[in-house]
């Protein structure tokens, strides 16, 4: 090899598992809004019962877009392995009355404006469903952010809305992976994608 050459790791699509992971944690956290789930093992439990092993899978995911010269994959998933990696702490510290309602609040916020800013990033790459996807969920981070910080976790129309919000973020977002992969696999588009 001379020193112009280039090792190149192939990873078939690793957004894919991104985008299953978004699905995932936005249904969850939808279902959970919603009061779905209702136990000694209810949705909220599950979400940050999952949350260290989702930024994990994010970080991989991260890395290997970048190892596929994937920058906006690496941006979107990184970002969101670092927020979902210190989500239970910035909970934990709440809940132990560290920080308030506010923190946590904003905490939530700063990933939808990270979101939303991304939605604005993918309109230049042709499959508008993912800009879909994450101004949707954009947008159920900024609900949710809201009722944090209002502080008030009981029922409220953001929690409802944000819930609702969730479960179509997570149905939409369960969609495009499974089209992409289906159309690979096939070789032809079968499902639309936009």
């Amino acid at each position: 090899m001379t020193s112009h050459d280039e090792v190149k790791l192939k990873v078939a699509m690793p957004e894919i598992l991104g985008l299953y992971l978004v699905a995932y944690i936005a249904m969850m956290v939808g279902l959970a809004l919603l009061d779905i789930g209702a136990g000694p093992f209810n949705s909220m439990n599950m979400v940050f019962a999952f949350l260290p092993y989702a930024a994990l899978a994010f970080g991989l995911v991260a890395i290997f877009s970048y190892l596929g010269d994937n920058m906006f994959a690496t941006a979107l998933f990184g970002i969101l392995a670092v927020f979902f990696y210190g989500f239970p702490d910035v909970v934990g510290a709440q809940l132990t009355g560290l920080t308030g309602f506010a923190d946590t609040g904003m905490y939530v916020l700063f990933g939808a404006i990270f979101l939303l800013i991304m939605g604005v990033v993918s309109l230049a790459q042709p499959v508008k469903m993912v800009t879909g996807v994450i101004v949707l969920a954009g947008l159920t981070f900024l609900l949710v952010g809201l009722w944090i910080w209002q502080g008030e976790l009981d029922s409220s129309a953001l929690e409802i809305l944000g819930g609702l919000l969730g479960v179509i973020t997570g149905l939409l977002s369960l969609y495009l992976p499974t089209a992409i992969l289906f159309n690979t696999m096939k070789g032809k588009n079968v499902l639309p994608i936009m």
